[in-house]
């Protein structure tokens, strides 16, 4: 079906962790976090161009999609531990993704594609979270310190006493990159891709990356 203009319509299982770090000294403040969960995958492709009679072929495609995580992550001596601080973030992306893969070709109607994706477009992100990472609030990073060291469910009055609750909302462009792997039956489509997300100016106090892994099913309607 190259050339065709491809509609992508299904659910993706992914799991999504962003990191804010201080805009002028780009030390870390804090890092959102949550489990594995589904979103809707909507996604709508220019059609497989190839190069000449090989095997490589390029695509431009949009998508759209919304982020929640209600977690926060405390890293200390390399160890990484998701809590419930009681603070959000949302983020919502609508992206233009073009990319470059290697199609093997299988059995009838079957093909395995295997590539790396670039993604320019529109972010907005806003909710709040503590600064449990970062150095410059010292008895913050303390108190976050204190309370992975206990062991039966000791209180996060810690926290909430010496951390500053920041918020933030904040819009603008965001630059990334993908790999992934997708297999293609007829009408269907699976794809695992891991992918790499930055902002590409602050816009306040900090600036954020996303690092994502995610495994999609999508029904592909072609016009």
């Amino acid at each position: 079906m190259a050339d065709a203009y491809e509609l992508n319509t299904g659910i993706t299982i992914y799991k999504r962790m962003t990191a804010f770090e201080h805009e002028q000294s780009t030390d870390a403040a804090f890092t959102m976090d949550g489990p594995a969960k589904p979103r809707p995958w909507l996604s709508m492709s220019l059609g497989d161009q190839y190069f000449a009679q090989s095997h490589w072929g390029y695509t431009a495609g949009f998508s759209y999609y919304i982020h929640h995580a209600h977690q926060q992550t405390i890293e200390r001596n390399g160890k990484i531990t998701s809590v419930n601080l009681d603070t959000r973030s949302r983020t919502e992306v609508l992206a233009i993704k073009p990319a470059l893969f290697y199609r093997f070709d299988l059995p009838r109607a079957h093909a395995l594609k295997v590539g790396l994706g670039m993604t320019l477009g529109y972010t907005r992100i806003r909710g709040s979270a503590y600064h449990t990472e970062s150095r410059n609030s010292p008895a913050c990073y303390q108190a976050a310190s204190q309370y992975l060291r206990q062991t039966h469910g000791h209180s996060k009055n810690l926290i909430y006493q010496h951390c500053d609750r920041a918020y933030f909302n904040r819009e603008g462009s965001a630059l990334g990159f993908q790999t992934f792997v997708a297999y293609e039956r007829e009408h269907w489509r699976w794809e695992l891709a891991v992918a790499i997300y930055n902002q590409t100016h602050a816009q306040d106090d900090y600036h954020f990356s996303a690092q994502e892994l995610s495994f999609g099913v999508a029904r592909r309607w072609f016009f």
